[in-house]
């Protein structure tokens, strides 16, 4: 039981050191891509850029979220709830993957239905579960398939849906 507890103590600390150690490379990987955006650069660049920077900005959450395991498993993680505008979240994560979509030959396409209804919840762990499902569908479709995420609004709620074409 001692060796079992030392030995989860020494993953924790090595999650929070290893975090830390990731986190300087990407943070100056942000800086002049930031540089680069404030440039007026022509419009395909542009967005090539913003899509390299939301990407860079999401593997900084993900750094924290190895230091929020650390959290969890001492009890204090927390969800930061918030209300969500769903559409703009779900449209950001589409678009974030679009790049390597197009790289592999697949379609990729976002919808809304209904009208915008009060959404709760912690934006970064739904963005976290909308990747992974857009990421799964990614890795299962061949080339010349098509992902389509969709929102859905209506008296019940809202939901999201991806579904791919296999």
């Amino acid at each position: 039981l001692e060796r079992l507890a030392a030995t989860d103590k020494m993953k924790s600390e090595f999650f929070a050191n290893i975090s830390h150690e990731l986190r300087t490379p990407l943070t100056l990987i942000l800086s002049p891509v930031d540089e680069m955006l404030d440039r007026g650069l022509p419009a395909a660049e542009q967005k090539a850029l913003v899509v390299v920077r939301r990407n860079a900005a999401r593997l900084l959450r993900m750094i924290d979220d190895l230091l929020d395991l650390a959290k969890l498993e001492a009890g204090g993680l927390r969800l930061r709830v918030m209300r969500i505008d769903m559409n703009d979240l779900a449209r950001r994560t589409t678009e974030n993957a679009m790049p390597a979509a197009k790289a592999k030959g697949i379609d990729v396409w976002f919808d809304v239905s209904g009208d915008q209804v009060e959404v709760y919840g912690d934006p970064h762990r739904i963005e976290i579960i909308l990747t992974n499902l857009i990421g799964n569908a990614m890795k299962f479709t061949p080339p010349g398939g098509t992902i389509g995420v969709s929102v859905f609004h209506n008296q019940a709620g809202t939901a999201v849906e991806v579904r791919d074409s296999v």
